[in-house]
């Protein structure tokens, strides 16, 4: 499963001479997508494929609650000078 897309890979045994791997792309209707060959995987049996997922960096709570103390008191500072 490619969770960037949401997409199904394989690989196939038919292609275990040649000098380049076919890996299939379905969706999870099973709808055939695409195909991507890869070189250097001869003799190798790979009948399907994981991909690394990169997640978006989530900011920790702290620095959240950082940043929002620091609007407070920008909000404050400016409040303050207005009616001050």
């Amino acid at each position: 499963m490619d969770y960037a897309d949401g997409t199904l890979w394989f690989g196939t045994q038919q292609d275990l001479g040649s000098a380049a791997r076919t890996f299939y792309q379905f969706s999870t209707t099973g709808t055939q997508l695409g195909t991507q060959q890869y070189s250097g995987l001869t003799g190798n049996n790979y009948l399907g494929g994981e991909f690394a997922f990169a997640a978006a960096p989530v900011p920790e709570p702290s620095t959240l609650s950082l940043i929002g103390l620091g609007l407070i008191g920008l909000g404050a500072m400016k409040r303050r000078r207005r009616y001050g």
